[in-house]
């Protein structure tokens, strides 16, 4: 049962982590003006340079929790097949 949570809850954080690295490449690369706004007229939106450090910081804190999870996952994983 717990080695089912943690492949799911592993699977989950990897599809979170790489998301919001994509997002975050994104933004980082956009040309920003000196008022730190980029306006996309595609979609009508404003993008904010500022928004780069939320998303490094989401990105940071999902990748330490998607290492900690594959790390005890893989831990779980060996325990059991030892005890075989």
């Amino acid at each position: 049962m717990t080695k089912t949570i943690l492949i799911v809850s592993t699977t989950l954080l990897i599809i979170l982590t790489i998301d919001f690295v994509i997002i975050f490449i994104d933004r980082l690369t956009l040309p920003y003006n000196s008022e730190g706004c980029y306006f996309d007229e595609k979609d009508s939106l404003v993008y904010y340079q500022q928004s780069i450090i939320a998303y490094g910081l989401l990105t940071f804190i999902l990748l330490m929790a998607t290492i900690i999870s594959t790390y005890l996952m893989i831990k779980k994983i060996k325990t059991k097949a030892t005890l075989k």
